[in-house]
């Protein structure tokens, strides 16, 4: 006859003696509680992996093209080149690369374009207008629904984009 512990699957090994004192332990529940505790542990780092993974993956890439300098700590932003007051040059060009799962919200992309801009040391970013949109893929499909008396057919297309953000980055000459 089986006991619960064996029904369970936690088997039951009784020591060399197997006094009702040895019996009233509950010896065979630390298994299952030590297994729970492991497969907790090993969920727990798996989500954190996971979790970690999409917030490094979604961070926007920035492309930078253009010359660097000593990293600066205060970085003013434009959208107008007719509100900057002072005399600059155009020390380089950025963009987000558009990368499928990153980010595309305009925060974002100007948050880590305003770090970018950081180091190397810019004094201003020029944003120019609204951000262009970029071509990762399309998809369709197609699904048929049959009732009794007709058949629908629904198609659906699907077009995945990105919106690209474009900056010059300026450095102040006077």
């Amino acid at each position: 006859m089986n006991s619960v512990a064996q029904i369970l699957g936690f088997a039951y090994k009784p020591q060399a003696s197997s006094s009702l004192n040895s019996l009233l332990k509950l010896n065979w529940m630390k298994a299952p509680c030590q297994n729970l505790y492991t497969m907790n542990r090993k969920l727990l780092l798996i989500v954190a992996i996971v979790l970690a993974f999409n917030f490094t993956a979604c961070k926007p890439t920035i492309d930078y093209l253009g010359n660097a300098y000593a990293p600066t700590s205060n970085v003013e932003i434009y959208f107008d080149p007719q509100d900057i007051q002072r005399s600059y040059k155009i020390m380089g060009k950025m963009e987000n690369s558009g990368n499928p799962g990153e980010l595309d919200r305009a925060e974002a992309v100007q948050a880590v374009m305003l770090e970018k801009a950081k180091s190397v040391g810019a004094d201003a970013i020029l944003f120019s207008g609204l951000p262009r949109e970029k071509w990762l893929s399309d998809s369709s499909e197609t699904s048929v629904e049959k009732d009794e008396n007709k058949k629908t057919v629904t198609k659906t297309n699907r077009v995945n984009t990105v919106k690209i953000y474009e900056a010059n980055l300026l450095k102040y000459t006077d």
